[in-house]
């Protein structure tokens, strides 16, 4: 297998675009995020698809763009994983799922429980 190649650049926060399948309820936590990015800056970047679709990291760009920033550390993935995982969306939702189970909504059996399958969680 290939290993994942991920490519961190700066670009433009209008070119991301939020994930419509972001499983994550995190709103609440949109102002202290931003309240972290003032303080600290970007601490890790937002893994997008070459089209911008954010794949991980909604949060952090809702908080950019609640503080009008123009530029994002964002980190683009070429979909060819060493976990076999044939889409971001796939990973984001396993990210997603161990980071906070008690806060995503995700239906039984679909592309997630295939992936945990395939990378032996």
């Amino acid at each position: 297998m290939e290993p994942q190649s991920l490519q961190v650049e700066w670009v433009a926060i209008e070119r991301l675009a939020l994930n419509p399948a972001n499983p994550r309820i995190n709103d609440p936590a949109v102002p202290h995020v931003a309240a972290s990015l003032r303080r600290f800056g970007w601490q890790q970047p937002v893994v997008a698809k070459r089209s911008g679709e954010v794949i991980a990291g909604n949060t952090r760009l809702k908080a950019a763009r609640s503080q009008h920033m123009a530029t994002h550390a964002s980190a683009v993935w070429s979909m060819r994983s060493r976990l076999g995982c044939q889409s971001g969306r796939e990973l984001f939702g396993l990210k997603s799922t161990i980071r906070e189970p008690r806060r995503v909504q995700v239906p039984l059996g679909g592309p997630i429980a295939t992936t945990c399958e395939r990378c032996a969680v």
